[in-house]
């Protein structure tokens, strides 16, 4: 079939409009093709990991549950009533003087391996803290105690009190020996009534007679002085048992015939 142009009122033959050919794409910026070899392989279904069922998931670890109660309690400096016995000097002047009184007073005298061992001895003691803002222990019953050690080389741990009764000092006597502790020396008390050996506060209390409270201020520091008077040092120092030490640099001093006693937040001592 011939085609043939169209041809306009003049006799002139029309030839329609080209048509433009689409742009040639350049070859570097036709995409690579990816190789056969190079493209991954589908994973059989065989092979997908399968889930892990809700009842194998593994369990929570439980969280720590202490099995000793914890107290809220705590101890300070303030809170001691005993008097420490803190180096060997001190140990044998109080033996010395236990020993030699006419009325010997309830203690026990141990050694012990190490120092660690005596000192959680004397810790087992259901009345002997360790105070939260010294580290020092103290003691709520009004007592003697302490460790102390000799040339760094032998561990002592030392109680004692002229009301200590058979109970406290049975008590103490087994707790030592568990902790690995060889008697060195004691007293055992002769009857086991805290009556027999433990006078009550109002009767030592009426041994000694309130003489005056006085404060001195000295390098920015105040002491506070409380001056009592009494019959004969049994009753100066079982009085002072009964009085608690509030804080540092109040002393509380007992006289008597025999010499004077203090006691403060460290103690009782003779002056």
């Amino acid at each position: 079939m011939n085609i043939s142009n169209e041809v306009n009122d003049n006799g002139k033959e029309v030839f329609p409009p080209s048509i433009p050919e689409p742009p040639q794409i350049p070859v570097s910026h036709v995409p690579p093709q990816i190789p056969v070899s190079q493209v991954p392989p589908q994973i059989p279904i065989s092979q997908v990991p399968p889930q892990i069922p809700i009842t194998q998931v593994p369990p929570q670890i439980p969280k720590f549950e202490p099995t000793t109660p914890i107290t809220n309690r705590s101890y300070f400096e303030k809170d001691n009533r005993g008097t420490r016995i803190e180096n060997s000097y001190k140990a044998n002047s109080y033996l010395y003087e236990v020993k030699n009184l006419h009325e010997k007073d309830p203690y026990l005298n141990y050694e012990f391996d190490n120092e660690l061992n005596a000192r959680e001895a004397l810790l087992d003691l259901p009345f002997i803290y360790e105070a939260v803002d010294t580290g020092r222990l103290i003691s709520t019953e009004a007592i003697w105690f302490g460790n102390y050690d000799f040339e760094k080389k032998r561990y002592f741990t030392i109680i004692g009190a002229h009301n200590l009764t058979l109970e406290i000092w049975d008590q103490a006597n087994a707790i030592f020996i568990k902790h690995a502790g060889h008697l060195i020396s004691g007293q055992k008390p002769s009857k086991g009534s805290p009556d027999a050996h433990q006078k009550t506060e109002e009767t030592w209390a009426s041994k000694a007679t309130f003489i005056r409270e006085w404060q001195k201020t000295q390098g920015g520091i105040t002491y506070t002085y409380q001056n009592y008077r009494a019959l004969d040092v049994d009753s100066a120092q079982s009085f002072l048992d009964t009085i608690p030490i509030p804080a540092k640099f109040c002393y509380v001093i007992v006289e008597t015939p025999e010499g004077s006693f203090c006691r403060d937040i460290n103690g009782i001592y003779r002056q």
